[in-house]
């Protein structure tokens, strides 16, 4: 028993670790490293991990060989896409800005409802909109991306500038918002398929910057549209008669860009 109490002292050395023993510690934890250095470097890598490095290597010297994919986009072969693009992405920003962006300026400046009315035709109105944008999309899985588009474009032509009139000659809270969740539903449902519409125009390589600037280019015009028609109405009166020509001009874009583009369902673009 004594024994085993003078060997505990001594290995490790009681008192002494805090002085060297720990060093022992130390320098073995140091003999593992070079043991682990010497197998890292004798190893060879897994088949699988090769071929993937080796894809990697290959897909950025086609890259490289292919150029700056913002100067792809604005070559000869690509520029008259993305500006084909344009059409239906201002088409469609302009639209969703002076509709459902427009809405509470209209209600409150036109209509001159009280916060809490408007606030309940506004929730309706997104719920609609909420709705437009998936189930048109998934129409266009069915018949087609262009037939949609061409189809939206020409009821917005027809509605757009009916319902904006029609919403100054009422007071009926209830037509009101009827015609708030008909604008918000046609409006949001008329760019339902232009997102996968945008990444089948454009190949592989260029498909993020081309869908990102087509579609936020696009957009941010359209977004100016509203402050357009304000800065033009010279009293709240004009402005539904501002809104309906600025939407049925703006609405005949997102129809010229709509039949001008070729049909892209099924056929994705993985190549370039």
């Amino acid at each position: 028993m004594q024994c085993r109490r003078s060997l505990s002292n001594q290995v490790p050395p009681g008192e002494q670790f805090a002085v060297w023993g720990w060093r022992a510690m130390f320098f073995s934890g140091l003999l593992t490293s070079v043991i682990g250095l010497i197998l890292f470097r004798n190893l060879e890598e897994s088949p699988i991990f090769k071929a993937l490095q080796e894809r990697k290597a290959a897909r950025r010297q086609q890259a490289q060989a292919a150029g700056s994919p913002l100067k792809s986009l604005f070559s000869g072969e690509h520029l008259p896409v993305f500006l084909v693009n344009l059409l239906l992405t201002i088409g469609a920003g302009s639209g969703y800005y002076l509709t459902s962006g427009y809405l509470p300026t209209f209600l409150t400046l036109v209509n001159t409802l009280p916060n809490d009315i408007s606030s309940l035709i506004l929730i309706a109105a997104a719920l609609a909109a909420a709705l437009g944008a998936p189930l048109l999309g998934e129409l266009s899985q069915h018949i087609g991306r262009k037939k949609v588009l061409v189809a939206m474009g020409l009821v917005r032509i027809i509605a757009f500038p009916l319902l904006f009139l029609a919403m100054a000659e009422t007071d009926s809270v209830a037509l009101l918002t009827i015609y708030a969740v008909t604008l918000a539903f046609i409006a949001n449902g008329s760019y339902g398929p232009l997102l996968i519409f945008l990444n089948e125009r454009f190949p592989t390589a260029l498909r993020a910057s081309g869908t990102g600037l087509s579609w936020n280019i696009g957009f941010a015009l359209g977004g100016m549209m509203p402050t357009v028609v304000s800065v033009i109405s010279a009293s709240p009166h004009q402005l539904p008669l501002m809104l309906a020509i600025f939407s049925t001009a703006l609405s005949v874009v997102f129809l010229i860009g709509a039949l001008v583009v070729p049909e892209t369902r099924g056929n994705l673009r993985r190549l370039g």
